[in-house]
């Protein structure tokens, strides 16, 4: 069952994600960003050491940043993504290095959207 609450993730500052400096903090959905969607994007739900600097930031800032970007994902109900009964558009941070891998490591994964009863889990059919 999905909830409304946050959970903290982060994405590290350092080359290709490393969090060895300094890293961004986020509050995500962690419905959305479960195990299998983490290890394609990036983010990492483990706190950096304590001498590691943290950066809170919203979804915008880490977006707008040069460690990450927004992955436009298309979620599906049915059998097939050409089949679909129903889609819905999402949005979804990547941290920069990931970028390529995601595109294609994305696809078949399942998120669950929707909050209490109404959450049901869709899978990903499509990435840009």
């Amino acid at each position: 069952m999905a909830t409304s609450k946050k959970k903290l993730f982060y994405i590290g500052m350092g080359t290709s994600g490393a969090a060895t400096e300094a890293a961004m903090e986020l509050g995500l959905d962690p419905d959305i960003y479960d195990t299998d969607i983490l290890s394609q994007v990036g983010l990492t739900d483990v706190a950096p050491a304590s001498t590691v600097g943290i950066v809170g930031v919203t979804v915008k800032q880490a977006a707008n940043s040069n460690r990450a970007s927004l992955l436009k994902l298309t979620c599906y109900q049915g059998a097939t993504y050409d089949t679909a009964t129903e889609t819905r558009n999402i949005e979804i941070l990547c941290e920069m290095s990931k970028m390529d891998t995601a595109a294609a490591g994305l696809i078949d994964k399942t998120v669950t959207l929707g909050i209490g009863a109404t959450a049901k889990s869709w899978k990903i059919g499509k990435v840009r």
